[in-house]
């Protein structure tokens, strides 16, 4: 997968648990894409928000893609195995942070996803982006 490093961004919000979101409750970290329709070829801009109180680190490594299937997600890319200690990224509390990424190349329904880790030995969590849709 390919991607590059937009820059950071300092956003206010309000102050969110860092605990594993409910389907019903804000998530503490949030994964946005810029749109949500792209064409073959296009470049999304993901961005990642810390929404919580604390900071919480990032695995870009983990960054994978699932395509929907009816009613379920299935995996498209899953993102390294192993990771490297440069692929760990870490934001602050109400930090953001951007990246631009090669959006799939066949038509469908999308979203990424990434494995963040909280402080102090919390334990870890999937965070989903919004739905996109990418057109041939």
């Amino acid at each position: 997968m390919k991607f590059s490093h937009v820059g950071p961004a300092i956003i206010s919000v309000a102050v969110l648990s860092c605990a594993t979101p409910t389907e019903n409750e804000l998530p503490a970290v949030e994964l946005l894409t810029d749109r949500t329709t792209y064409v073959v070829g296009d470049s999304a801009v993901l961005t990642v928000t810390n929404r919580s109180a604390n900071s919480i680190v990032y695995l870009l490594c983990t960054l994978g893609i699932e395509r929907k299937a009816g009613t379920i997600w299935e995996p498209v890319y899953r993102g390294a195995v192993g990771c490297i200690e440069g692929d760990s990224r870490e934001l602050a509390r109400f930090e953001s942070e951007e990246w631009r990424l090669q959006v799939p190349t066949s038509a469908g329904e999308y979203r990424f996803r990434v494995t963040v880790f909280p402080p102090r030995g919390q334990q870890s969590f999937v965070v989903s982006s919004n739905p996109f849709t990418v057109e041939n």
